[in-house]
């Protein structure tokens, strides 16, 4: 099963929180079919995706509906009960997702290597949007600033810019043991680098971002010039 892939209907919008999804139905009846007829596939996408509760809302509701991921059944890893589930993704809160963009997002959450989705254009065009676990770690940084990360200066510009423009043209780039900065040292990575677009700003065009999944990284010791 495709997690969310009942709500790729136009009618439905995505709305995304630290630990909780919340989906815009169209009007009450649709909210109440919704969570009727899918409740149980939505409990455990919400817990595949590592929230810990959805909430179903419409224009005027008073009372949203709530389905929580300890609500999937017992072949689910989350059972009633459990302690919350830390965030396994971090990023920007509240702005609305379609069911693209959530696949984006889920393959970060379920992803073990370093992943990131960085800007390409506009303001900060180059900061790290959203970021997985393993590039917390490898960044040895609080996520609140793995967020904020402005990757030109982990780059040589002239490089940066000639991966960017060479992404625009074949819209997928693997890039084998190139040197690099961590905010701790130098290193050597192996990364591939997918052209994508992700709905940044609710109500207006998607933008175009960089996926970066880091297959390999070794820091080197006693060095915090990312070229030479």
């Amino acid at each position: 099963m495709e997690p969310l892939d009942f709500l790729k209907s136009p009618d439905f919008q995505l709305l995304i929180g630290t630990d909780t999804l919340t989906i815009n139905a169209p009007s009450q009846l649709a909210a109440l079919e919704l969570a009727d007829v899918e409740g149980e596939r939505l409990a455990h996408a919400i817990a595949a995706l590592n929230f810990r509760a959805c909430k179903i809302v419409w224009k005027g509701a008073i009372r949203p509906l709530k389905i929580l991921a300890s609500m999937a059944d017992d072949d689910s890893e989350v059972k009633p009960n459990s302690p919350l589930v830390q965030p396994t993704i971090f990023g920007h809160p509240g702005f609305g997702f379609d069911a693209a963009d959530l696949k984006l997002l889920e393959r970060l959450c379920n992803s073990s290597k370093p992943m990131s989705l960085v800007g390409m254009i506009g303001v900060n065009e180059d900061m790290q949007r959203w970021v997985n676990q393993g590039l917390v770690n490898m960044l040895q940084r609080p996520y609140n600033l793995a967020i904020q990360l402005d990757v030109k200066q982990f780059w040589q510009e002239t490089n940066l810019n000639e991966l960017k423009d060479l992404l625009t043209q074949q819209n997928s780039v693997d890039l084998n043991e190139y040197r690099a900065t961590l905010p701790y040292a130098a290193a050597i990575f192996s990364s591939t680098f997918e052209l994508v677009e992700f709905s940044l700003i609710p109500n207006e065009p998607k933008l175009p971002m960089r996926l970066v999944t880091i297959h390999n990284y070794e820091p080197i010791t006693n060095s915090l010039t990312a070229w030479v």
